[in-house]
């Protein structure tokens, strides 16, 4: 079984918008010019990393910085379908462009479709560990299953990887769309990216044994790519085969154990990761080794899918 460890965590959803409309664009309701809207996750704008500084090949000036803009929500305000037909992203530095990105509408395309079929499960906690969109979108906010937006649903786009040879300060996106006479409008929105260097010191937070860090904020692991669990690391123990639980390794990784303890990692110490307060203690979890366990005859993707869901619960 998998020990979590998350340190540092950024979640939740920005708005810095403004909207502007092209000559003739479509007006919104009571003739406001608000036909669409634009909001982000995560809440606190973008955080740069360095990814590449100068040395071992690389021989320029700048450090190159990357970063992650997990969510891009587009309400349609106005009283009339719109379809969103594309937009972009400028990474800029001290008002100066660096960089642009198209937004693909094959994108928003593939997300939507993904959002919505989550909708319709009423699995609202998949929408918010994958776009943060329970906690973005305003109460009642239907998502559209494409591009076309009707009047009051948002479309989104998820994902997009920046990489820049300077480090930016601040994030601009864009996104046009069109109404059914072909009257087009368009929204703006900007917020800030930042480098984050952390003030505090860690420790690593289990006992002492042989760990093996299996996911982390980095491209290769699926955790950089939402805002609810970029920051995070799944660490498991392993011996000295690399094999997680004790047994014969088809039977662990096919999801059959006979018992917990044939987990390395279970029921060991976590430990403080840092000086700090407890705040709260939960010990009334209910982890049922029969469920857990892959069934007869279900297949891989099906287990997972299964365990996927109940560990977002």
């Amino acid at each position: 079984m998998n020990t979590r460890a998350q340190i540092g965590r950024f979640t939740a959803v920005a708005l810095i918008t403004w909207v502007t409309q092209w000559p003739g664009a479509l007006a919104a309701a009571q003739g406001s010019s608000d036909s669409l809207e634009l909001l982000v996750a995560p809440q606190n704008g973008l955080i740069a990393q360095e990814a590449r500084t100068s040395g071992l090949g690389y021989h320029g000036v700048s450090p190159y910085y990357d970063l992650v803009l997990q969510t891009i929500f587009v309400i349609n305000r106005s009283s009339e379908p719109l379809t969103i037909e594309g937009g972009s992203i400028e990474l800029l530095s001290a008002g100066r462009l660096v960089q642009t990105t198209a937004l693909s509408v094959d994108e928003f395309s593939r997300t939507q479709a993904k959002a919505a079929a989550l909708k319709a499960m009423k699995f609202d906690t998949g929408l918010e560990v994958l776009y943060s969109a329970i906690s973005t979108l305003p109460p009642g906010t239907e998502i559209a299953p494409t591009v076309e937006l009707a009047s009051g649903s948002a479309g989104l786009v998820d994902d997009y990887y920046l990489i820049a040879r300077e480090l930016p300060d601040e994030v601009r996106i864009a996104v046009w769309a069109s109404a059914a006479n072909g009257q087009r409008v368009s929204a703006d929105a900007s917020f800030p990216v930042r480098q984050h260097v952390s003030a505090n010191q860690y420790i690593f937070p289990l006992e002492a044994g042989e760990w093996f860090i299996m996911a982390f904020p980095g491209l290769k692991s699926h955790h950089r790519w939402t805002a609810a669990t970029e920051h995070g690391i799944d660490i498991t123990m392993v011996d000295h085969r690399g094999s997680w639980a004790a047994g014969d390794a088809d039977t662990w990784r096919t999801g059959r154990v006979p018992q917990w303890e044939d987990w390395y990692a279970y029921n060991k110490k976590v430990l403080a990761a840092a000086d700090g307060v407890v705040v709260k203690v939960s010990d009334d979890v209910v982890f049922p080794l029969e469920f857990w366990n892959r069934y007869e005859e279900e297949s891989a993707d099906e287990y997972q899918g299964r365990i996927g869901a109940r560990q977002m619960e």
